[in-house]
This record gives structure tokens, sequence and C-alpha cells, in this order.
């Protein structure tokens, strides 16, 4: 019970921190982010998508981009791929730490877009130009931090199809690594 109390107290102080100092808030999640990348085993993460994947590829027909790389994810460390929607003009898919989130912050890890048209982040900027996989050019948008963070994202184009890719408060370089493990090699077959 004291260790519950403790616990609350320093997630209280916290949250009051991170409204009173946005600026601190936002680097200690990104060097939170940084940490858990950093002890990245370097496993697939691929396995989460395994029980969506079938309903996603029967019933769309924007090709897949589904990140083999999320930092921290492992088999030790699973996330939930959730399917949100999926139709013929594209998917929406949920990335969570509890198998019951509808996207609330507390569970939420990230999401990933595959859309026939443009993908519109409602209330975000345009981001910057970044270099992908196979020369194709992203934007990274960086995550907004104030009272909690919300997600940041790579957004890019490739076959006529639009994607985007985002982790809550992730760093540029890791949200890179992420778009390019979805993104496959021209070898395969798409």
């Amino acid at each position: 019970m004291r260790n519950m109390k403790a616990t609350s107290a320093a997630l209280f102080l916290y949250l009051i921190y991170g409204a009173l100092f946005p600026e601190t808030h936002v680097t200690a999640q990104h060097e939170a982010n940084s940490a858990v990348a950093q002890k990245d085993t370097g496993k697939e993460a691929s396995f989460i998508f395994s029980k969506i994947e079938p309903t996603l590829h029967r019933t769309s027909r924007v090709p897949a981009r589904l990140p083999s790389f999320l930092p921290g994810v492992d088999r030790e460390h699973p996330i939930d791929a959730i399917l949100i929607s999926a139709s013929s003009s594209g998917y929406e898919i949920l990335l969570a730490m509890e198998p019951d989130c509808q996207g609330q912050n507390v569970c939420l890890y990230g999401s990933v877009f595959g859309s026939a048209a443009p993908i519109k982040l409602a209330g975000r900027s345009s981001g910057i130009p970044v270099k992908l996989r196979r020369g194709i050019q992203g934007r990274f948008i960086d995550a907004e931090c104030h009272a909690y963070c919300n997600q940041s994202y790579v957004k890019w184009s490739e076959g006529g199809f639009y994607y985007a890719v985002g982790i809550k408060a992730e760093k540029k370089e890791n949200m890179i690594r992420v778009a390019n493990s979805a993104i496959p090699p021209l070898h395969k077959p798409q």
C-alpha cells in the first residue's frame, strides 16, 4: 500500500511538472524513448501483426506496410496490433500496450496507416523532409507534448498509395528506422 501511494504521488508530480514545464517534459519523454530504443535487442517485431494480417490482406487493396522494427518491442516485450478499420481504400492499425486499448494516451504505443488517398493528420504540421529506403521521400512530424505527448510520425507515398507510422513521442532517427522497416526492398515483390 505504501509503495502504491508513493508511485501515485510520483506520477502526479510528474504530470504536474510536465504541464508546467512542457519543454522539459518533451526532453524527458524523448530520453525515455531513447533508453527503450537502446535496450532494443534487434529482434523482429513483425510477429505482432500476425493475427490481423489475414484480414488486412483480404480486405484492403492497399499493400500492407507493417514495420518489422518497433523500439523496445520484441517477444519478451510485446504490444498489441489492433485493426481499427480495413476497407478497399485503406487501413488503420492501433499499436497498444493493452489488448483492450481504444487509443487512450495511457495505453497507446503508436499507429500504422495505409490509404489510397493522402493521409491527413488533424492539427499537425506538414513536418520536415526525410530520406527513406529506396530513395523514397518522406516527412517527419515531431510529437507535441503538453500534459501528455502525442505521436511522432513518418509519412510517405509509394506506388500510388500513402502510408504513415506513428509512435508516441519518438525521435526522428527511430521513426525513420521504423518506416524503413515497413518499406520492402526493391528485390522483393510488392
